[in-house]
């Protein structure tokens, strides 16, 4: 009989394959292949394009908390952070037009390059961006920087949102944890989007900063060495 991890994990599998089908007949709607779309039909598509995003981000998420062996980097590769970051907020452009949020992208400094895995650092980008927009309300603001310093290259997601109370910043991270006010205004989480982006940034060698107060917004500032 399968355990959880194993039931989880076929899950995981199988419903990867059920989302890149859906994903790949939105894309050939996309493509005007079957017609031409109205202004409509196409913010339409487009959003349900970013939800499928999402759902696959979700159980991607749910899959690495599973995994018996921790998450290590066999290859690395220059990774151009800068382009990697921007490419994640035009993602989520349309989500957070549809939400009333603005979300921006700027960068600053020289050299945004680190070397991992572009796969697992755009996961963590994804989650921090995603996080960012669930508890920040109608009319703030995210705004994502990559800073290039001598030493350092840095991801900031800075947001508008419910912010996080002080006693509750040390926990964070933790497995399953949300806040009381996180399950209050979006009750869908799990909770390990968080734990898996920490995770992302130990393997690459970085660490993770926070920084927030409540009514005011948060601060998620991702350090990697240079």
């Amino acid at each position: 009989m399968l355990n959880m991890a194993e039931l989880i994990r076929a899950f995981h599998h199988d419903l990867r394959s059920v989302v890149g089908n859906i994903h790949a007949h939105i894309q050939y709607l996309l493509s005007d292949h079957a017609g031409p779309l109205t202004g409509a039909q196409r913010e339409s598509l487009e959003t349900a394009e970013f939800s499928l995003r999402r759902l696959a981000l979700m159980t991607d998420n749910l899959a690495q908390s599973v995994r018996e062996e921790s998450l290590s980097l066999n290859h690395r590769e220059p990774v151009d952070l800068e382009a990697l970051a921007f490419s994640v907020v035009k993602a989520f452009q349309v989500s957070a037009s549809h939400e009333g949020i603005t979300l921006d992208f700027a960068r600053s400094g020289e050299d945004p390059w680190v070397l991992g895995s572009e796969l697992l650092l755009g996961r963590l980008a994804d989650n921090l961006v995603s996080n960012a927009l669930r508890y920040t309300p109608q009319g703030g603001r995210v705004c994502v920087t990559v800073r290039g310093e001598p030493e350092y290259v840095i991801l900031e997601v800075r947001d508008t949102g419910i912010g996080i109370p002080p006693h509750e910043i040390p926990r964070v991270f933790a497995r399953g944890h949300r806040t009381e006010a996180g399950r209050e205004k979006s009750p869908e989480g799990i909770g390990i989007g968080l734990a898996i982006s920490e995770e992302i940034a130990s393997a690459h060698g970085a660490r993770i900063e926070v920084e927030s107060e409540v009514g005011k917004g948060s601060c998620f500032r991702v350090v990697f060495p240079a």
